[in-house]
């Protein structure tokens, strides 16, 4: 059986990206046509300086498209605006 090396190159790539991924790592680019698994890219925002946290929109704006879960703490308010990105953006939200 044969292998081209650039076939193996992307097979060890997409695992590298899908193991960064599952850490919380954020992955700017995947090619999609090597594996139907939808890699999962989770971010989680440090408010352990607000007294009471709140996300707004604006901390969208410096976020990768790519990201599909945000974590946050377990009393954190989400703004109007936040919803808004949240639910276009289709971002599941986990509470710590």
């Amino acid at each position: 059986m044969k292998i081209a090396i650039e076939d193996i190159v992307k097979m060890v790539t997409m695992e590298v990206a899908k193991e960064l991924a599952r850490r919380g790592y954020e992955v700017e680019s995947l090619e999609k046509s090597l594996t139907n698994d939808k890699v999962k890219t989770s971010l989680e925002i440090d408010m352990s300086e607000f007294k009471t946290p709140v996300l707004t929109e604006n901390s969208f704006w410096n976020m990768d498209k790519g990201v599909t879960e945000l974590i946050v703490p377990a009393n954190t308010i989400i703004s109007y605006g936040a919803s808004r990105e949240i639910k276009l953006r289709k971002i599941t939200i986990k509470y710590k």
